[in-house]
């Protein structure tokens, strides 16, 4: 007979069955092994897939984070061929990252980002030009905006002021966002 290195990687044969119930009756006769009934299976069944949906939707709320029902509002910064004359561009942006992060610790910062200075112009569905928001004799081009989070229109204003656009020459408007 050959030896088949592989049968031996597939686990032991199965135990003669006349063997397997001559261990299990001797475990019942010392008391370790019990005949489980029936409806005992069915009762640990349920119970477990009652545990697994209780873990599940326990786990959800848990780890859900409140929603925010604070009014939220637009901060618009404008510039004009004045603004940003004083410092380096990297020290602002370090100036509204760190005023940014400031508003995020206390849960009022929803969005900041800067925005390019070409566009597109549109009027109805056709695309009329391409806009250039440079800054140009004299105009104030939107230069980038915050959403921010606060109780009410007073509170968004105090923030407004706080922003760091108006120490750099810069113009701000303050618009309430209409839920929809």
């Amino acid at each position: 007979m050959e030896h088949d290195p592989l049968r031996a990687l597939s686990g032991p044969a199965e135990p003669p069955p006349e063997l397997k119930r001559a261990v299990q009756r001797a475990l019942r006769a010392r008391g370790l092994l019990r005949r489980q009934q029936p409806w005992a299976r069915l009762a640990y069944g349920g119970a477990a897939v009652l545990l697994f949906i209780t873990g599940v939707v326990v786990g959800d709320r848990r780890g859900a984070t409140p929603i925010d029902r604070r009014p939220r509002f637009a901060i618009l910064l404008y510039g004009d061929s004045a603004f940003g004359r004083r410092g380096t561009e990297s020290a602002r942006v370090a100036e509204y990252n760190a005023w940014a992060d400031s508003l995020a610790r206390r849960g009022a910062l929803v969005l900041g980002e800067k925005l390019a200075t070409t566009g597109w112009s549109f009027e109805g569905q056709e695309r009329v030009s391409r806009v250039d928001l440079g800054r140009s004799s004299g105009e104030h081009p939107l230069l980038g905006l915050f959403i921010v989070r606060a109780t009410n229109e007073a509170e968004a204003v105090t923030i407004a002021r706080s922003c760091p656009h108006l120490r750099h020459g810069g113009r701000l408007t303050i618009v309430s966002i209409v839920p929809t």
